[in-house]
């Protein structure tokens, strides 16, 4: 972790911090405008209707994906140019990020494959986009999953625990907080409910998974990854009917009350404890 925040220390004020959430929350709101306002319209993407309905087609899924991207660019700027670093610094070293990335994807399609062929014996699985439209789409899916799950993890991972780190000595603070965040913007009570809670436990445990890799590795390589195949599995492979599903091969019912069933809380926590710990071996830590 001492590596991993090195160039965040000089610049660790918590003002500077606030002001780099702020100027986030701003590029991120301007974005979505810019992309509601000029290219919803061109992808013939209708943003007024019901959210539950968003995200039925793939090029929905696209532009949802898309999103998030400005405000990795936005804690990007505010590296450059209040914190005077690099924004390459948001990843660590870079170079062996990348061969963390490679690592942890290797292992971690083949544990998703493996889960992915326990989900189609469930009787609830459903086939929804024909593979031919799958791979049709693949070649853009696969891209703007990447550069989503990326822009996140620079901004929770990268941006978030470093500079936290750089500032504060425990983990309950550089872990938790930016977790506790992420499991906030995974809130959806439209979706799920009285039992939305879930979901946010779920959220909050993958971050502090993922903020565990990136503190040992001292990069955002491993998180990247273990991101971009869980949301590759979520979005391409088993979705769930009626939310995101636009772009998923097969799907399941969503059936709100089935996720604070103990047995269905108990398999996702040890699906994901299996996953975060199968990515712990590829890096040897």
């Amino acid at each position: 972790m001492a590596e991993f925040t090195s160039s965040a220390r000089r610049t660790s004020a918590l003002w500077r911090t606030a002001l780099g959430v702020i100027a986030a929350v701003i590029a991120y709101l301007f974005g979505l405008v810019l992309l509601v306002v000029a290219v919803a319209p061109m992808l013939g993407i209708d943003v007024t209707q019901d959210t539950k309905t968003l995200g039925s087609r793939p090029i929905e899924v696209i532009f949802a994906l898309g999103s998030i991207v400005p405000a990795a660019l936005g804690i990007a700027l505010v590296c450059e140019r209040l914190y005077l670093r690099s924004a390459v610094t948001l990843l660590g070293d870079i170079s062996r990020a990348w061969t963390c990335f490679g690592a942890v994807l290797r292992i971690t399609l083949v544990l998703f494959a493996g889960q992915f062929l326990l989900y189609l014996t469930s009787p609830q699985a459903t086939a929804h986009l024909p593979l031919g439209q799958l791979l049709f789409w693949l070649s853009l899916a696969l891209p703007m999953i990447l550069l989503q799950s990326g822009a996140e993890e620079v901004i929770f991972r990268g941006f978030l625990q470093q500079q936290l780190g750089a500032r504060f000595g425990s983990p309950l603070i550089w872990m938790a907080l930016p977790s506790a965040l992420f499991a906030v913007l995974h809130y959806d009570p439209d979706t799920f409910g009285d039992f939305a809670i879930f979901p946010m436990i779920w959220a909050f445990a993958f971050g502090l998974m993922a903020a565990d890799l990136t503190a040992r590795s001292g990069n955002l390589g491993a998180a990247i990854a273990l991101h971009f195949c869980n949301n590759v599995f979520a979005l391409l492979l088993f979705g769930t009917a009626g939310n995101m599903d636009g772009l998923a091969l097969y799907v399941t019912a969503l059936d709100p009350e089935s996720l604070a069933h103990p047995l269905s809380i108990l398999f996702e926590s040890l699906s994901l404890l299996i996953v975060w710990l199968g990515a712990r071996v590829a890096l040897r830590l």
